[in-house]
């Protein structure tokens, strides 16, 4: 009996059910006969059938390739940075096995400070953790940690493809690039266009203008994005013809980039559509307000800044949308020349009737053109009534330096008077990282402080009256609101030498026994499980740093 016809009889033998119709006696040939032979007698047949059909697949299968006749499986490289350790190796392994994917960037950028490249062992489980689309921040350090033999395995898995967009373009032949572009996933071609950005502009253009009639508007608006990269003014002529287009927000994206150019016409037509919206009014000699002159209808020259056409008539809601509209558009040391005032001085200085919806405006203006003195003015602001700072103006922090950004925000912690000490967390996430030595310490300090606290809290050792416990809930609520997602922050941001001192606070924390002793359900299933997560994090964190420095 030939192997095909063998394998139909197992086919057929399936379809039709051992009971319906016992299987051949000839059914195993040479060399599977003997092993069928050799299998206990009390196994059941359908078991035995079902090994015989995975040798049969497996022999059939054995010494051919995968590859089409004729086509000649170049090797890979020869490698040029060294693997990381067997132990650091068990680490990052670990790491996949216990499904904490949200470690693994984190022990790739450690691979990649310390030159260090994965061993070929953990090369396919990695690339199926990070083989698709909502994994692609974590692809540009992937590139740096995978060696010529993960850019080779990429190459021979068509699962693993997606990952080429991960590698510099200078690496990629032109078949790959076109097969990228035109084919690809759309998160693959954002990565790749995102890196032509940088070493092919000219070609970046070409795609996005060749595919751009074809694409989504929501896909649009991400591929437009990628112009803030290495911006030009050879990037004109294409963003003007955005500019014309009828979509309302690939209008103002063109015209938000355009306005960064400083010798472009968008830049040019600006101080005339601008002009006297905002005018100084001396009350005193001393004394000076900002205000707000509208026009009663938005001219027609608006449009072309994304800005729709509608009169005051059709309602103040169309007025507040506009108005703070153009004032994001506008640099905001446009208005430091016109008004002839410190960025300070204007955010304190605006009349209350227009305040809000200026001040929204200058907070996108100052994120887009990122100055320094306006992003001071504006995270400096709160509100008179109710001591709030500025919706959005976390954003802001990023326009400073690491060391000015910590410190405003060290400064929010400390004092619960400071406009920002109950919306710390939001400034956190927007703090660079690594975060310097001495933000890391304050940071500790602030978190065993603030544990310590919650311990010592009066209603731990009463009645728990009712008052008191609400007391306590609110205080649980905060812990919640606050340093949950601050310790998940801090895991990844601390610096190499302040990770012994995160253990040595955390640990006498997690076991202490004020906390053990009080049995009460939000300590134990939020606070301690938080520490707990927190601790095993930085264990990792250290133990893997400390892998990399023995090496």
């Amino acid at each position: 009996m030939s192997r095909m016809s063998r394998i139909e009889s197992l086919v057929h033998c399936a379809l039709i059910g051992t009971r319906q119709e016992p299987p051949p006696p000839a059914l195993a040939s040479t060399p599977f006969e003997r092993l069928l032979d050799e299998l206990p007698a009390a196994m059941l047949l359908e078991r035995k059938l079902l090994l015989l059909a995975g040798a049969e697949a497996v022999y059939a299968l054995a010494g051919t390739s995968p590859f089409p006749l004729g086509v000649a499986v170049i090797p890979a490289p020869a490698e040029k940075l060294p693997p990381c350790s067997p132990q650091a190796a068990a680490l990052i392994k670990s790491v996949l096995q216990e499904s904490h994917s949200e470690l693994l960037p984190l022990a790739l950028e450690l691979l990649a400070r310390h030159g260090r490249r994965l061993p070929f062992s953990l090369l396919p489980t990695v690339f199926a953790a990070l083989a698709r689309p909502s994994a692609a921040a974590t692809w540009p350090v992937l590139a740096q940690v995978i060696g010529e033999r993960g850019r080779w395995l990429i190459r021979q898995n068509p699962s693993w493809r997606i990952l080429l967009s991960s590698l510099p373009v200078t690496e990629l032949s032109e078949q790959e690039l076109n097969s990228l572009w035109y084919e690809g996933s759309f998160a693959g071609r954002l990565a790749l266009l995102r890196q032509l950005r940088t070493y092919n502009r000219p070609l970046a253009r070409q795609w996005l203008e060749e595919v751009w009639p074809q694409e989504q508007r929501e896909q649009r608006l991400a591929l437009l994005e990628t112009f803030e990269i290495g911006l030009e003014q050879d990037d004109e002529a294409f963003l003007e013809k955005v500019r014309n287009r009828r979509s309302y927000q690939e209008r103002r994206l063109a015209v938000s980039l355009l306005l960064r150019l400083p010798s472009s016409a968008c830049r040019r037509e600006l101080p005339v559509v601008a002009h006297g919206l905002l005018q100084r009014e001396q009350q005193s000699e001393e004394g000076y307000v900002v205000r707000v002159v509208l026009p009663e209808t938005p001219p027609p020259s608006w449009q072309r800044f994304g800005i729709e056409q509608k009169s005051l008539s059709e309602g103040q809601k169309q007025h507040v949308s506009w108005l703070q509209e153009l004032i994001s558009l506008v640099p905001p040391g446009y208005w430091e020349e016109r008004l002839q005032l410190s960025p300070a001085s204007i955010v304190h200085s605006l009349e209350s009737t227009w305040r809000t919806e200026v001040l929204a405006g200058l907070v996108q203006a100052t994120r887009r053109h990122r100055l320094p003195s306006w992003a001071r003015a504006l995270l400096s602001w709160a509100d008179a009534a109710t001591h709030e700072p500025l919706a959005g103006a976390e954003d802001l922090l990023s326009c400073l330096e690491q060391e000015e950004a910590e410190q405003f925000l060290l400064q929010a912690l400390a004092s619960s008077q400071h406009a920002w000490h109950a919306r710390w967390p939001a400034l956190l996430t927007r703090l660079p990282r690594p975060w310097s030595t001495s933000f890391g310490v304050s940071f500790l300090e602030h978190m065993q402080k603030r544990l310590q606290e919650l311990a010592n809290h009066p209603s731990m050792d009463r009645g728990f009256a009712e008052p008191e416990i609400r007391q306590l809930a609110r205080a649980a609520m905060q812990w919640h609101q606050q340093w949950e997602p601050a310790l998940k922050i801090a895991a990844r941001a601390l610096p190499a030498n302040c990770l012994e001192l995160a253990l040595q606070l955390a640990q006498p924390l997690q076991q202490s026994e004020e906390l053990e002793a009080r049995n009460i359900y939000f300590i134990k299933r939020d606070v301690n499980r938080q520490i707990i997560t927190f601790i095993e994090e930085i264990t990792f964190h250290h133990r893997l740093l400390r892998e990399f420095e023995n090496q």
